[in-house]
């Protein structure tokens, strides 16, 4: 029986590489996939270097071949592994099955935006509505308690409208987000776990719609910190830590997509250290993330990072050495303006730092003065 066969085996027995060839077809000169799991326009889907999973740098979807089989099927894992267990995709072996297959049929990319459809567009601030009311209740009170402890304020985690979604929960299909391969529109999935919503452009996190002040759509996305069953603070047994909802448009400036020009910008690695960032030291410094260490910026967050004289890369100190790598590639974007940023030791990232009672806004100073930087730093009224 399928069933019988494990997590491990199924990725041994389906070469990822193999997989994408059968569904996208021949990748890019440079090795990337238009990613179907968003409106993708220039090939951002990658194989990454250990050649069992799968990454997008713009919309940040994650994997493996499993992981794969359930997002382009719009089916659960345990599904894919089912579904896998009967196929061989090996290299040069891109379709064998125990079974005569159906046509493969490449899955139709969304013609626009999602953020862009009024459907998606309420939906999605559905989402984030139900998600910012559950966490305040009972139900939501040991996410709560984990945002706190990470150092979040109630009045920051309240002002961003983060949210809790304690089962996931499947959306109906929408049409805007493209069809998998048996011809069906894709689903919108909602992982458990923290919402982070991510507004568009000059909009804001108001509760309440104004269409005179803001007539365009409110949201371009919406993240989700997955949490495990049970204790919340156990690490997740699979899956990516953080999975944005299908559509989500990731790289603008988040929290806040308007710079204060000739205040430095301290970029950091995720939105949960760019808000505890925000809430200690956003009258020094222009807060913001992009969303992960290998997306890249859209051009009104580029646009927004020219308003900025330095540009302070606060990324993890990863043993993977993924933060050193990614402020190299962000190096390469700033025009000499980026400066990588050092947590004493043994913190990883800002909320490590912050735990440790660390002051943010001390700990600028000192590495402002590594740079030869004064502090604080002076707006520019030009």
């Amino acid at each position: 029986m399928a069933t019988t066969f494990g997590f491990a085996n199924i990725r041994v027995t389906n070469d990822l590489g193999s997989f994408l060839l059968s569904r996208l077809g021949a990748p890019s000169p440079s090795g990337n996939w238009l990613c179907p799991f968003h409106a993708d326009t220039n090939p951002n889907l990658h194989i990454t270097p250990d050649g069992e999973h799968f990454k997008c740098f713009a919309c940040d979807a994650t994997g493996d071949v499993v992981d794969l089989v359930a997002r382009f099927d719009g089916i659960t894992v345990r599904e894919a592994v089912k579904r896998l267990s009967n196929l061989n995709f090996r290299p040069g072996n891109h379709c064998k099955a125990s079974v005569q297959p159906t046509q493969v049929q490449v899955a139709k990319p969304a013609a626009k935006s999602a953020w862009q459809d009024r459907d998606w567009q309420k939906a999605i601030d559905g989402v984030i509505r139900y998600a910012e009311a559950q966490l305040w209740e009972s139900v939501g009170h040991p996410a709560l308690d984990w945002l706190r402890e990470r150092g979040l304020e109630d009045s920051t985690i309240r002002r961003f409208r983060l949210g809790f979604v304690a089962s996931e929960q499947w959306h109906r299909r929408f049409p805007v987000l493209g069809q998998n391969r048996q011809g069906e529109d894709h689903k919108l999935f909602i992982p458990r776990g923290i919402t982070i919503p991510w507004v568009r452009p000059g909009s804001w996190y108001a509760s309440t719609d104004d269409e005179v002040e803001d007539p365009g759509s409110r949201w371009v996305g919406c993240n989700v910190r997955r949490l495990s069953i049970g204790d919340i603070t156990t690490p997740l047994s699979e899956g990516p830590k953080y999975q944005a909802l299908k559509g989500s448009e990731r790289g603008h400036c988040y929290p806040f997509s308007d710079m204060v020009r000739g205040l430095p910008a301290l970029v950091t690695e995720g939105e949960l250290d760019a808000l505890l960032a925000w809430q200690e030291a956003a009258a020094f410094v222009n807060v913001l993330t992009i969303g992960g260490v290998s997306q890249r910026p859209q051009q009104d967050a580029m646009n927004a990072l020219a308003e900025c004289p330095i540009h302070l890369l606060a990324f993890d100190h990863d043993v993977n050495h993924a933060g050193d790598l990614a402020a190299q590639k962000f190096s390469e974007l700033s025009a000499g303006r980026a400066r990588r940023l050092w947590l004493p030791s043994p913190a990883n990232d800002l909320t490590d730092f912050h735990r440790a009672l660390g002051k943010i806004p001390d700990w600028l100073a000192s590495e402002s003065a590594r740079f030869g930087q004064p502090w604080p730093p002076t707006q520019s009224h030009s």
